[in-house]
């Protein structure tokens, strides 16, 4: 092969040659970019989870007797304040056929309450032992001292009581013997022919409305 040749064909492969490198894909512009710390970390570690709610047996007694002594006291007051726009006989037979199941229903989170007073109308509402003592404590207290409390009660447990007072609306059912209106009279020889509920005046310390639990 002559020299001219020989230079012509290096030249036209150096050509070629260059031609591959320009059109070949560049390493850093396909590699995929790394990613950064705060991405990894954003994909690895999931949202921090919502703290649980207390269960309601974990919250303290106190709180979960006046719970469930408030439920009581404002369905009871509800009923009756319905009972009652049919006139005061209604709210006897109210009192008599409802009480029951709605002091039931307001038991909540392992706490039972419940009704007592010295003069009763409904025998189930005798007080337990461990009330009697509170009663005449209760009693002898001016209203504004007489304040709701949590004691301990002999054999375990706890209980908690708030005094009752009566209210202008209560006397039409639980006043003077003689003033009670003739339906109020009839009702209660009926379903309570032992009703010792009566007497009372507005202001009057009526009893006490309690819960027990642990």
């Amino acid at each position: 092969m002559t020299p001219i040749r020989i230079l012509i064909l290096s030249t036209a492969l150096a050509g070629i040659a260059g031609c591959d490198k320009a059109d070949a894909p560049k390493a850093e512009e396909t590699a995929e970019a790394p990613k950064t710390v705060e991405a990894e970390k954003t994909a690895e570690t999931p949202p921090p989870a919502e703290p649980a709610a207390p269960a309601a047996e974990a919250q303290p007694f106190e709180a979960r007797a006046k719970a469930a002594v408030g439920t009581l006291k404002k369905t009871l007051m509800g009923a009756l304040q319905a009972a009652m726009k049919a006139g005061p006989g209604e709210a006897v037979t109210a009192c008599n056929t409802k009480a029951p199941a709605i002091t039931a229903a307001a038991a909540q989170a392992g706490v039972t309450v419940g009704r007592t007073s010295r003069k009763l109308r409904n025998p189930g509402n005798a007080p337990a032992p461990w009330l009697v003592p509170l009663l005449d404590e209760y009693a002898r207290l001016p209203k504004d001292q007489a304040k709701p409390r949590v004691v301990d009660i002999e054999g375990g447990g706890k209980g908690y009581v708030e005094p009752l007072y009566v209210g202008g609306l209560c006397v039409t059912c639980h006043g003077a013997q003689e003033g009670l209106p003739p339906p109020v009279k009839d009702r209660l020889a009926a379903l309570y022919p032992q009703d010792a509920a009566v007497g009372y005046a507005a202001g009057d310390f009526r009893g006490l409305i309690w819960a027990t639990g642990q």
